[in-house]
C-alpha cells in the first residue's frame, strides 16, 4: 500500500488532461478521505478505500444517475394528463385527447367500431385484453396505462 503523498501523485496522474484547478479542488476535497491501493509498478488503483458516509453518498448518486438514465427513454406526460387520470377520467379518452385524435381516428387506428370505442370511453363496456392492446398500440402507450 502506498502512503498519502504517493496517493496525491497518483491522483494527479489519473486525472491527467483535466483542468488543473478542478484537479486541485477535487484533490483537496477527497484526498484526506481516499486511500488508493496500487501495485508496485504504479498501475491504476486496485482498490479505493472510502469512509462509510462517502460510500453511501456515492451509492445514492449512482442510483439517481441510473434512474435518470432509465427515465430518458420513457415518455412523460403533462400534469393535466396525470391530474385527469388521478381524478378517474377514462384513460382511453384522456390519452386520445392528449394525442389529439378524434374518436373516429382512434377507432380506425385500433380496428374498432366507433360505437364500441365510445362505449369503452364512457364506461358502458370494458374491452377485453386484445381490444385494450390494440388501443394501447394506437395511442402509443403501455397497456398498463389503460387498465
Amino acid at each position: 500500500m502506498v502512503g498519502k503523498s504517493d496517493n496525491t501523485a497518483r491522483f494527479r496522474a489519473l486525472v491527467k488532461g483535466i483542468d488543473s484547478d478542478s484537479i486541485e479542488r477535487r484533490l483537496h476535497e477527497y484526498a484526506p478521505q481516499l486511500d488508493l491501493i496500487t501495485d508496485e509498478i504504479g498501475a491504476p488503483p486496485d482498490a479505493v478505500i472510502l469512509s462509510w458516509s462517502n460510500y453511501l453518498a456515492l451509492a445514492e448518486r449512482a442510483e439517481t444517475a441510473a434512474a435518470f438514465a432509465a427515465s430518458r427513454d420513457e415518455e412523460s406526460f403533462p400534469d393535466e394528463v396525470a391530474a385527469r387520470l388521478v381524478a378517474g377520467d377514462n384513460p382511453v379518452k384522456v390519452f386520445r385527447e392528449h394525442r389529439d385524435l378524434s374518436l373516429r381516428q382512434l377507432a380506425a387506428a385500433s380496428g374498432l367500431s366507433l360505437g364500441y370505442l365510445s362505449d369503452i370511453e364512457n364506461g358502458k363496456r370494458k374491452g377485453p385484453t386484445d381490444t385494450m392492446k390494440a388501443l394501447a398500440t394506437a395511442l402509443a402507450v403501455d397497456l398498463d396505462m389503460l387498465v
